[in-house]
């Protein structure tokens, strides 16, 4: 089975209709705080504060929670307490249902312990790599794009990439080192639009005027960020990496990847390690 969300694994199953999963996330989105919208609540924050902090986080790799601490505006008792407040308070998919009447509590927990149970094989494992370099840069690009981009993302389990994969948006990095590797995303065009919109904080009219040499830029930063991480983590394995340019295209003919999913399309990370 296909990696998917709570939400699209229900109506995988036919549990829930496209419209009622639109009409809970929608519930959701409407509900929901992020954890600057809560401080300022609380009044530990002021709202160009809570907006400095956010635009601090499209360009360090860190969490909220993180950024206001090592910016002395919250302290950790302070984002303890946020975050307590955001699982208290903040909806989950099945909460949603629940509410909305599609589905009872019981048939929500039973549909969610065969979701666990369909995606436990999609995990990372790192023994599947005959490197680490490898792992870390498949397990990282996921953060790098749920931090980076505040759009959630998921990746999935590890597969041989052959280019009859390759997705309408595609960029590629080459490192090189001894043994050299090229790390390269391939992905639809909404998945891609969706994470750039995340990154330079468009709205959604603004995400309809993106262009491809946008698109293509910001992409090629996303692998340049994570391109940096991997040279200062190769140290560690005695390894010097130097990070060349990102381009458009210039997908291996045949690496490991990992599947990537965010709510809005699908993509892949992938890693071709001895170039």
């Amino acid at each position: 089975m296909k990696l998917s969300f709570f939400g699209q694994f229900l109506v995988e199953q036919k549990l829930l209709t496209e419209e009622q999963l639109a009409d809970a996330l929608a519930l959701m989105a409407r509900t929901n705080k992020r954890l600057g919208a809560l401080a300022v609540e609380a009044g530990w924050l002021t709202l160009p504060q809570a907006e400095l902090i956010k635009e601090r986080q499209r360009t360090v790799d860190a969490l909220y929670g993180e950024i206001s601490i090592t910016s002395r505006l919250l302290t950790g008792e302070q984002v303890e307490e946020l975050l307590r407040r955001q699982v208290k308070t903040n909806l989950r998919i099945g909460d949603a249902v629940r509410q909305l009447g599609f589905m009872d509590e019981r048939g929500v927990e039973e549909a969610f312990s065969c979701f666990v149970e369909a995606h436990r094989s999609h995990s990372l494992d790192t023994d599947t790599f005959e490197q680490p370099l490898v792992s870390y840069a498949i397990e990282n690009f996921n953060r790098v794009l749920t931090r980076m981009c505040t759009v959630p993302t998921k990746a999935g389990g590890v597969k041989r990439w052959t280019r009859d994969r390759e997705m309408p948006v595609a960029c590629s990095l080459p490192l090189q080192g001894d043994p050299s590797m090229v790390v390269a995303t391939s992905m639809t065009q909404e998945m891609a639009v969706e994470l750039v919109a995340g990154m330079l904080g468009f709205s959604e009219a603004e995400s309809e005027l993106l262009d491809g040499d946008l698109i293509d830029d910001v992409i090629g930063e996303l692998l340049n960020i994570l391109a940096v991480q991997l040279t200062e983590h190769a140290a560690e394995w005695k390894l010097a990496l130097e990070p060349g340019q990102p381009r458009p295209g210039g997908l291996p003919d045949r690496a490991l990847f990992a599947s990537l999913l965010t709510p809005s399309g699908t993509g892949a990370i992938i890693v071709l390690y001895g170039a």
